[in-house]
């Protein structure tokens, strides 16, 4: 294949390519393509390269749906060595991050979290057995610290994740509601209880002081501001605003958010919101920027309301019990 072929090819080739996933994502393969036009130009000069089709399949990995399905079939091998490892069986592990909020980037790294069940007779024992499962890994599948690795996993022991759950914990809340299942089934009979019936004020102010700590941080003390921090504001405020004016758990994906929020957004905020988002799937959510008027200005109004008369129900301890003690004794 002639170089000048290649050349004339190689966007026709990413495009085919692209065919399966979302405009924002084939906008960031076209961003990347200078990282592998070299490699594809040696191997074209050594002979390695002699039709489109090898073309195609150096270019397919940098597909974000490729990368997924790799990185999937990684983590699940993981997860099912570390039941044995670890002699547990876990009920659910899915993904809870920028993947299940609708805002990764192929840089993002993966962020497992799952539950998992001992057996009965390491809960009736003297020796004490730990409730939490850490470990990393880096894109070589090697065992790493958390900061800089490419798959985060953390488990929870079923008591220590009920507990949590018991006192609405929005955070294990989003662990039954996010679409990314790796292994076993978060579907379960809780799902739909703690859904309607959770601790409205909780959960409204862990989502509105995750904006009001991130917003304080960088506005007060002048740090520098990335628009990954601006989104995670956005995403504190939007599902704060949601649990209070909908008494419902928010979904998972941000644009979902806001898109059911539209008639409390400008126009302006809207639109910077989806082209914020699209920043960070393009990589580049760690630039320092300014500022953004649009997201300051509605910050601070934001900021200037009052949020009273809550819904004061709260989860029952006897449906959270009855779950608990099934999966235990039938492990």
């Amino acid at each position: 294949m002639a170089l000048t072929e290649f050349q004339k090819l190689f966007k026709e080739t990413l495009l085919k390519i692209t065919n399966d996933i979302d405009d924002i994502h084939a906008e960031y393969l076209f961003a990347r393509k200078d990282e592998v036009r070299q490699e594809i130009i040696d191997k074209i000069n050594s002979g390695e390269i002699a039709s489109m089709e090898d073309v195609e399949k150096i270019t397919e990995k940098l597909s974000p749906v490729y990368q997924y399905k790799e990185n999937k079939a990684k983590i699940q091998e993981v997860l099912t060595q570390l039941e044995k490892d670890n002699n547990i069986k876990i009920l659910f592990a899915v993904e809870n991050g920028s993947r299940a909020w609708g805002m990764a980037s192929i840089d993002s790294y993966y962020d497992v979290r799952f539950v998992y069940v001992r057996p009965i007779e390491n809960y009736i024992s003297l020796n004490s057995q730990k409730d939490v499962i850490n470990i990393a890994y880096d894109k070589d599948m090697n065992v790493c610290e958390p900061h800089g690795s490419l798959i985060d996993i953390s488990g929870f022991d079923i008591f220590k994740y009920l507990k949590l759950l018991s006192s609405s914990n929005p955070t294990s809340i989003e662990w039954l509601n996010s679409h990314f299942v790796y292994l076993g089934n978060n579907n379960i009979s809780l799902k739909e209880y703690m859904n309607t019936h959770f601790n409205q004020e909780k959960l409204f102010k862990h989502y509105f002081s995750l904006f009001n700590n991130n917003y304080k941080e960088y506005a007060e003390k002048g740090k520098e501001v990335t628009y990954k921090k601006y989104l995670y504001c956005m995403r504190g405020l939007l599902n704060a605003k949601y649990v209070y004016e909908f008494d419902k758990v928010p979904p998972l994906p941000l644009l979902d958010v806001a898109n059911e929020l539209k008639s409390d957004l400008s126009d302006k905020v809207y639109k910077k919101l989806r082209e914020v988002i699209n920043i960070k799937v393009l990589g580049f959510e760690t630039d320092v920027v300014l500022k953004i008027p649009e997201f300051d200005e509605f910050f601070t109004a934001e900021l200037q309301k009052e949020y009273k008369n809550f819904n004061i129900r709260k989860p029952e301890l006897n449906i959270i019990n009855d779950y608990l003690q099934k999966q235990i004794l039938h492990t």
